[in-house]
Order: C-alpha cells, then structure tokens, then sequence
C-alpha cells in the first residue's frame, strides 16, 4: 500500500494550486482525477462558453499568465491546455482517469484509506494523513424545486446537459 502525506482529489485549478504548494514543500502526494486534467471545462460547458474573468486572473500559483490577450477571455480549452503546461512545468503527481471510490478514516493510524478504480475495477488502496476535496462545487446539478410548475411543453436544460 502507498504512503503520502495528502490525496487531492480533482485535477483543477484548486487542486493543481494544492499540488504545487505541497510539491513546493516537498511533500509526498497525488492528485486523482477521474477524466482528464481540467475535465469538467471539457466535459460541462457549451461549444461557445468562454471563461468569465479576463485571462491574466486565470493564472495559477508559479506559473503566472504571460501570454499576448490578458484581458482576453479564454475557451475552456485554452484554460485546460494551461493546465496541461502547469502539470508539466512543476512535474505534478497527477494521475488522470482514475476515480476515488471511498475514502475511510483509519482505526489504527491518524489518516485515510483511499480506494481508486480506473474503469470500475479496483485499482488501489493508498493510506495518506490528509486528503483534499478539489472537485468543485459543480458535479451535481441543483435544480430549485419550482421547476415541477413549468408546463412539461416547455424544455428545461441546466448547463451541465447544454452543449450548443
């Protein structure tokens, strides 16, 4: 079974801040991310989504935004292939489509077990003192309840099921 100091669950922007910081004070971790790097900018936006705030505020801890449009506005796909550079530049210990299944207190040390698939198969058990929850608030969509009183001819998507 492996060792580390912390799990991070979520390839993101805050859990690749974690990651670096932890890399930066040289601490044994992992970041676990289910799909690819930034897979939620991929995956849940619509075909002409660009970010919402200017560029240069997009830059993550060490790897500032250095590039010709900062008060530019990027597509999710410019954002992850940022990401992609961050992850490569620092030598982040990202491991990408494998999902945490369960995550358990430990009975006899201070720590977690943590249980990762890759494809529905069990991967593996890593015990570590911490772990993060980086996958954003996002997973889930929240409808309000007063959507049952929209007449059922009239369609209701929420933006994770938007594409174009």
């Amino acid at each position: 079974m492996i060792i580390l100091d912390t799990v991070i669950v979520g390839a993101g922007q805050a859990g690749l801040g974690v990651s670096y910081f932890l890399h930066q004070d040289r601490r044994q971790h992992i970041v676990f991310e289910r799909g690819r790097i930034g897979e939620s900018w991929l995956a849940q936006r619509w075909d002409s989504f660009k970010l919402n705030s200017p560029n240069f505020m997009n830059g993550l801890p060490g790897l500032i935004y250095d590039d010709s449009e900062p008060d530019g506005f990027w597509r999710p796909d410019e954002l992850v292939n940022y990401f992609q550079r961050y992850v490569e530049s620092f030598h982040l210990p990202v491991r990408t489509g494998t999902s945490v299944i369960s995550v358990e207190r430990t009975k006899d040390v201070d720590g977690f077990i943590v249980n990762t698939s890759i494809d529905g198969q069990v991967e593996e058990s890593v015990l570590s003192r911490s772990v993060v929850i980086a996958s954003g608030s996002q997973q889930m969509p929240k409808i309000p309840s007063i959507h049952s009183q929209i007449p059922g001819n009239i369609t209701q998507l929420h933006t994770a099921d938007y594409q174009n």
